[in-house]
Order: C-alpha cells, then sequence, then structure tokens
C-alpha cells in the first residue's frame, strides 16, 4: 500500500523517483501487449519500480499508471489478453489508444519463454492490426523470466523454435529480456528505456 503513493494513476502526481539510467525524453509512453498471464502487470510494475498493477490476476480493461524514471516520466498502458483478439480495432484497443494520448513511443510485447506458443506468434502479427502499420517499428518483443535464460543451452534452444525467430523477424530483432523476480534491478529498465529511445532515433 505504501508504493502505491509514489505512483501516478490518471492524472494525480509524485515527486518520488524509481533509481534508473537517465534518458533524453522527458516523457517516454508504453503500451504493454501480450496473452494472459505472459506477465504484463509484473512488466509494468518492475517498469515503474512500483505496485502499480495486479499481477497474478486477470486483467478485465486497460489501465494506465505512470511515475518518475530516472528522470523521466514513464507513463505504462497495461492491456488485457483481448486487445489483440477478434478483427479490427475493439473498444479495449481503443481506449488503449486514449489512454497512450498523443501516441505511444513503444509497444511491449510480452511473452514467458516458458509458454510461447503459436498463439504468440499470432498476437504479434495482430500488432499492426490493431494498431496499425508503424506500430511494428515501434515494437519490442519482452520476454519475462530472464533468470531461466541465463545458461547458453537455454537461450540456444529458444533461439531454435521457429516461432521465436518470426516474432524477432517481424519486429526487426528488437527484443529485450527482463527478470521481474528481481523488481529492484534498475539497470534492466534503463537498458530498455535506452532501447525505446534508439527506436526513436531510427524513425520507428
Amino acid at each position: 500500500f505504501l508504493l502505491m503513493n509514489t505512483i501516478i494513476v490518471a492524472s494525480r502526481s509524485s515527486s518520488r523517483e524509481s533509481p534508473c539510467v537517465l534518458g533524453p525524453r522527458s516523457e517516454t509512453r508504453i503500451v504493454l501487449l501480450g496473452r494472459a498471464g505472459s506477465g504484463k502487470s509484473a512488466t509494468g510494475n518492475t517498469i515503474l519500480g512500483a505496485a502499480a498493477f495486479a499481477p497474478g490476476t486477470a486483467t478485465q480493461s486497460c489501465a494506465r499508471a505512470e511515475r518518475r524514471v530516472g528522470g523521466r516520466q514513464v507513463v505504462v498502458i497495461d492491456t488485457p489478453g483481448s486487445v489483440l483478439e477478434g478483427e479490427g480495432r475493439g473498444p479495449e484497443a481503443r481506449r488503449c489508444v486514449s489512454l497512450g494520448a498523443p501516441g505511444p513511443h513503444a509497444y511491449l510485447l510480452v511473452i514467458d519463454p516458458g509458454r510461447l506458443t503459436a498463439e504468440d506468434e499470432a498476437a504479434a502479427a495482430r500488432v499492426r492490426h490493431v494498431f496499425g502499420e508503424a506500430s511494428e517499428r515501434r515494437t519490442i518483443a519482452l520476454l519475462t523470466h530472464g533468470d531461466r535464460l541465463t545458461e547458453r543451452r537455454q537461450q540456444e534452444a529458444l533461439e531454435g523454435q521457429r516461432v521465436w525467430r518470426e516474432i524477432l523477424q517481424r519486429f526487426g530483432r528488437h527484443y529485450h529480456v527482463f527478470n521481474n523476480g528481481d523488481p529492484g534491478d534498475g539497470r534492466q529498465v534503463g537498458e530498455l528505456l535506452d532501447k525505446i529511445d534508439r527506436l526513436g532515433e531510427e524513425g520507428g
């Protein structure tokens, strides 16, 4: 409950900061996408360094939270898995777009490497259909459970999966590895924000 006082939900303000590498932007807006149970809410909490979302429970509706991280304001929008289901841009996707106005700097497709299936590949393909063609150039595939990918054989097993190779190719090989089990590791957040900055520099 104390952590909740350090984040901004909607329009509330905060003077607390989460330590992280300083980036060039004054504000960074991030949309979390992915299948239900992939770890989107936990990822949002790790990015913000606070208990902004409720991991372990199914996200029913898009939610926005923000906090100062490494000298910039970081806005995170958590979404239900249904955003990347169905045809076209549904009500929740439209709500997500509204919460991320004037537009996200990056979409993170959150993937649990231990549950990687063709459903993740389908979700990756749906990003452009729901959020527009340009969204693919601003999408980073984010692997959770980074602690499982510390050994070379585990990395090779992942790289050997066709689904993962297809996802990487779709998003220009932009990916990041997160360990949500170590939310105090500000370095992994700083590296992610740096990658998001580079997406903008590349014209994403």
